[in-house]
């Protein structure tokens, strides 16, 4: 298990590596930590890559064409 801020860098860096420019507030993987919105078997290094790509596909599937 990691912490919110080090799932936060990774989605940054995984996002960024798609080519998408916008950075998440550590806050908001904060409050989705709290909130249980992120299960604590996805609360580790993989399971941010992969928050980060279903993330990208529904907020930025033009950018990922």
């Amino acid at each position: 298990m990691i912490t919110a801020y080090a799932f936060n860098k990774i989605v940054n860096r995984e996002l960024a590596a798609m080519g998408i420019e916008k950075i998440l507030p550590p806050q908001m993987h904060y409050t989705y930590y709290k909130k249980n919105f992120i299960k604590p078997e996805a609360q580790t290094e993989i399971g941010a890559a992969e928050w980060a790509y279903k993330y990208a596909s529904k907020h930025f599937a033009h950018a990922l064409v």
